[in-house]
């Protein structure tokens, strides 16, 4: 994976877990529950970016 592939699926992956994290302390979770509904969104977030960036690499002709 290209160091740009990286920014981008860390970058995203932060912006998910921390949007999750929050909307869910406004929903009524308390702040624990909250860093964990975070902490997955975060992790399965980085996991399929990661998936699609491989499955892209793994698409482009050989030459490049």
């Amino acid at each position: 994976m290209t160091g740009h592939g990286q920014a981008i699926s860390l970058l995203t992956s932060a912006f998910a877990g921390a949007v999750g994290g929050w909307l869910s302390w406004l929903g009524g979770l308390n702040t624990a529950n909250s860093v964990l509904a975070g902490a997955s969104a975060f992790g399965a977030t980085l996991v399929i970016m990661i998936l699609v960036i491989q499955f892209l690499q793994d698409r482009e002709p050989s030459g490049h």
